[in-house]
């Protein structure tokens, strides 16, 4: 059943479309879980992996957790003081999760996508039992770019630091006894030129075949390593254009570092570790999951580049949870059109980033929308929540001239009806929040194929 759709303007620009449609059923299965949570400003995602058992788990992997400004969760429970204690939530969610494994209180990856700290500086408060001396769960592998000096952002609430962590990892138990880290940190330090797969999906029939968590892009401001031992020289090319190019930097901070040091300049966010994670096969059909932390539309066109691989081509559903918080440097129209996402979720918060990474400006919105909505896309099932059975609305930052200063982010704070296809965590936004007016987003869960191969269930809670 599809509802008429409804649109709604923003300056008079079309910004939406609306629609309803009905959820469809099947067998009793739920490979994977991937929840991912409202942090404010900043960048948290848990997947859980099944197999038969849909109470149990088989897996987990933790893809970063980290904030520059909090936010409430829309729905917090009746708890007044987890109101305003966002950290509080998160940690309960994945408490439960890792509680209820095969083997239980166990990470099978903490993947930290690149040393910024919206992306890590709450792992320590997630991680650790309240002692800060022991951590709550064992860690088999540990997944990061850049090294440990460069996690140079305090951990919040006064846990350890996660370049302590990292350097110091053989020195941690658990609460339950033993090592916390059952192997050394891995840093990646050369491009990734292959996907890697890092976790089997199991599945109810056996062996998943292709289906699971794979690594496929991180370092690509390095040289690629296929190319031999011959290195790529730094600095400027006969055009001028610095190696590598800041694809994800501003305009007039690309020019400054040009005219300062024409060479190359550490890009966390061009060496972020993008993911990609596919689900089962049925007919030669397969859903896909992108987890594109930071990266910019540099790494999109290398991922166009290689054109092959695990569920490089479309064959069924595709979500895209886009880089870089939607801003102007990512998800590109080639990307778009390449991937064909039928649905796109914004990781977004509060921070000011000038329009240019805190939440999507409307210039970025429309543009990316505007060939969203000219894709071939299957319609998205959106589950209600039992508390609100309206669709949550998508939040963005109305800029006009596409060039508004950082201070103008406040003033230009808007909310759309919602988007069954395009999601953001932030809906809500107050300047000076109160305890009975506050700041608040949704945690977002995708289930790839919990009812058999080829279906899904998108919820908010």
């Amino acid at each position: 059943m599809v509802t008429p759709p409804a649109g709604a303007s923003v300056s008079g620009t079309s910004l939406i479309t609306r629609l309803r449609i009905s959820i469809t059923s099947g067998e009793n299965s739920v490979p994977a879980e991937v929840t991912f949570f409202s942090v404010g400003q900043g960048d948290c995602t848990l997947i859980v992996f099944y197999g038969s058992d849909p109470q149990q788990g088989e897996a987990a992997v933790l893809v970063d957790c980290g904030s520059k400004s909090e936010i409430d969760h829309k729905y917090n429970g009746s708890d007044p003081k987890k109101d305003v204690r966002m950290h509080d939530h998160i940690t309960d969610e994945i408490a439960a999760r890792l509680g209820r494994l095969k083997n239980p209180n166990t990470l099978d990856y903490l993947i930290i996508t690149h040393p910024d700290e919206d992306h890590y500086n709450y792992l320590g408060y997630l991680l650790f039992h309240e002692d800060r001396k022991r951590l709550l769960y064992s860690v088999r592998n540990v997944l990061h770019t850049g090294k440990t000096t460069d996690f140079t952002a305090a951990s919040r609430e006064s846990f350890p630091a996660m370049r302590t962590v990292l350097e110091k990892h053989a020195e941690y138990e658990t609460v339950a006894g033993g090592p916390a880290f059952l192997s050394p940190p891995r840093q990646i330090v050369r491009q990734v030129v292959a996907p890697e797969k890092l976790v089997e999906m199991p599945v109810a029939s056996g062996s998943a075949g292709e289906a699971g968590l794979y690594l496929i892009a991180a370092c690509t401001g390095r040289p690629d390593p296929a190319q031999g031992a011959k290195k790529r020289k730094t600095g400027t090319r006969a055009s001028g254009e610095l190696w590598p190019p800041f694809a994800n930097r501003g305009r007039r901070e690309v020019a400054a570092k040009r005219k300062a040091a024409p060479s190359y300049v550490y890009d966390p966010n061009r060496e972020a570790i993008a993911l990609l994670l596919l689900g089962q096969s049925a007919a030669g059909k397969e859903q896909r999951v992108f987890l594109m932390a930071d990266t910019g539309e540099d790494v999109e066109r290398l991922l166009i580049s290689r054109k092959t691989g695990p569920g490089m081509r479309k064959t069924w559903m595709t979500w895209l949870k886009a880089g870089h918080h939607g801003s102007r440097t990512s998800t590109s129209d080639a990307w778009l059109d390449f991937i064909q996402p039928d649905g796109i979720l914004i990781s977004s918060g509060t921070y000011a980033f000038g329009g240019d990474g805190g939440i999507p400006p409307l210039s970025k919105m429309n543009e990316m929308l505007k060939t969203w909505k000219a894709l071939p896309r299957k319609p998205v099932t959106v589950r209600p929540n039992k508390q609100d059975r309206a669709l949550p609305e998508i939040g963005y930052f109305a800029d006009r001239d596409e060039d508004l200063e950082r201070g103008a982010f406040k003033k230009n704070f808007r909310t759309e009806p919602g988007i069954v296809g395009v999601f953001t965590n932030l809906v809500h936004f107050v300047e000076k929040p109160t305890k009975s007016d506050a700041s608040y987003g949704y945690d977002w869960q995708l289930k790839i194929d919990p009812e058999g191969a080829n279906t899904y269930t998108l919820t908010y809670e």
